[in-house]
């Protein structure tokens, strides 16, 4: 049975029609129903049209199932429910973070004062606040799209801008293990060792953390490279 025998046959029983009834409506035999319905022919657009009209519906209804601007609706449904759930969630991270930071804040930073005790100080400006920020730019651009559309239409722009977002996120995760790696060494001097080894990775984390706003251009990027 063919989709349109289908609609046909679900439309007709919605309106509590028999074979028997459309096919009088519709001036044509029992057996032309039943033909159409069971998928071994199909009716031409005119008797489509004289079927939607019968049946109180349209004719892409009858072809498709529901009309085009039915499926219009429930994507756009669909989307914005993404949109709303996926800002809940980003959202939901930069707030922990946020908390997370400010509550922690002033004891490692004692800690470090005391014991010159470096691996929480790492911990907290090479990874936690840059991902608040990032979450942050995220829950702001799907909460954007909650209001209206943004998105890159050109494909190769939207794939260039998805590339060089993931690009610098995996550069500065690297940098920042290289960076994670001498902190949790016994020895504090290896930390200056290991940093004079590295002339240009320690430089570029120095820059990115003490300007954290940055990681909203890779948040921005990832969400308009994967948004079409």
């Amino acid at each position: 049975m063919n989709e349109i025998g289908k609609n046909i046959k679900k439309l007709r029983k919605e309106s509590s029609l028999s074979q028997e009834q459309l096919a009088e409506q519709l001036h044509v035999t029992r057996q032309a129903v039943s033909s159409w319905e069971t998928g071994k022919n199909q009716p031409d657009i005119e008797t489509l049209e004289s079927i939607a009209a019968v049946l109180a519906t349209d004719i892409l209804t009858v072809l498709y199932g529901r009309s085009r601007l039915e499926e219009s609706g429930e994507e756009k449904r669909s989307q914005r429910k993404r949109f709303m759930r996926n800002c809940l969630i980003w959202g939901a991270i930069a707030l922990a973070g946020l908390v997370i930071h400010l509550m922690i804040k002033d004891k490692i930073m004692g800690w470090y004062y005391r014991f010159y005790y470096t691996v929480p100080v790492y911990l907290i400006a090479l990874l936690l606040r840059p991902l608040c920020v990032f979450s942050l730019a995220v829950a702001f651009m799907n909460g954007l799209c909650l209001i209206g559309e943004i998105r890159i239409r050109q494909n190769w722009i939207r794939r260039t801008v998805f590339g060089v977002s993931m690009a610098f996120l995996f550069l500065y995760l690297t940098a920042a293990m290289l960076c994670l790696v001498p902190a949790f060494l016994p020895d504090a001097g290896a930390v200056s060792g290991w940093n004079r080894r590295l002339p240009f990775v320690f430089p570029f984390i120095v820059r990115l953390v003490t300007a954290p706003a940055l990681f909203l251009l890779p948040g921005i990027g990832l969400f308009l490279g994967r948004h079409r």
